[in-house]
């Protein structure tokens, strides 16, 4: 019934944004990808050059549907939830999200340009 497919949704959300808060703790830097994401490869290979330990959450291949993991969907849909973006990358620094690889507030990109993101490090290893 329409009820229980709600409730169903309602739960699973649930339990996405709890998985999804547990993640973000769980690393001074976490990255949501998909594997086949060119911005996601991208922002990979600019932490690696950094020397960055980050934990990597992949949420599936790519988000069409057979190419997202059993529950990279709700926890694409808890993403948007909590910080108005459902593109990945999604990086967070110190449990804050700032975006992916050029947009966000700030992105990666702007926030290594502007010198914010070793700020950002620096606070979260505190």
């Amino acid at each position: 019934s329409f009820r229980d497919d709600k409730l169903a949704f309602e739960t699973d959300m649930a339990n996405a944004a709890g998985e999804v808060e547990q993640e973000i703790e769980s690393s001074n830097v976490v990255v949501y990808t998909y594997s086949l994401s060119p911005f996601s490869i991208e922002t990979k290979t600019l932490l690696d050059r950094m020397g960055l330990d980050y934990k990597e959450i992949s949420l599936g291949a790519e988000w069409i549907p057979g190419l997202i993991s059993k529950d990279g969907a709700a926890k694409r849909a808890a993403l948007l939830e909590m910080t108005g973006q459902s593109s990945l990358p999604q990086i967070f620094v110190g449990g804050q999200p700032i975006g992916g690889l050029f947009t966000g507030k700030p992105g990666l990109v702007p926030a290594l340009e502007d010198g914010s993101f070793q700020k950002m490090l620096t606070a979260a290893k505190t």
